[in-house]
C-alpha cells in the first residue's frame, strides 16, 4: 500500500513539473521531435549551423543531421577535415558526399563541357 502512494505522488509531481514546463521545453524534452525538427531544416543548411550553436543538447542532435549530406568544397577541405579530427564521432552519419572543384567549375562555359578561353 505504502509503494502505491509512493508511485502516485511521484505521479502526480511529475505532471505538475510537465505542467510548469512551456510548449517549447515539452518540444525540445521529445527527442522524436527534436529530430524532425532537424530534419526539415536540412534544406536550409545554415539553420542546422544556427540551430547546434543555442545549446550542447541541441549541437549533439543537429550536427548528425548536418552532415549525413556533406558538400565538400575543396577550398574548405582542410577546415572540414579538422572539424572531423575533432569530432570523428560524426563521420558514421554522412550517407552522401559532393566532393567539387570550385575553381574548375567556374573557369567552364555554360555549356559545362569545354573551359572557358575568355581571351581567345
Amino acid at each position: 500500500m505504502q509503494s502505491h502512494h509512493k508511485d502516485s505522488n511521484a505521479s502526480r509531481t511529475d505532471r505538475n513539473e510537465s505542467r510548469d514546463m512551456t510548449a517549447a521545453q515539452r518540444f525540445f524534452n521529445i527527442p522524436e521531435l527534436v529530430s524532425l525538427l532537424c530534419t526539415c531544416c536540412t534544406t536550409e543548411r545554415i539553420d542546422l549551423i544556427t540551430l547546434a550553436s543555442v545549446s550542447k543538447f541541441l549541437r549533439a542532435v543537429a550536427l548528425p543531421h548536418w552532415v549525413r549530406y556533406l558538400d565538400l568544397a575543396l577550398s574548405s577541405a582542410d577546415k572540414k577535415l579538422n572539424f572531423f579530427v575533432e569530432n570523428p564521432s560524426l563521420l558514421s552519419h554522412i550517407r552522401y558526399l559532393r566532393i567539387r572543384d570550385e575553381y574548375y567549375s567556374e573557369n567552364r562555359n555554360f555549356d559545362g563541357e569545354s573551359p572557358v578561353h575568355p581571351h581567345l
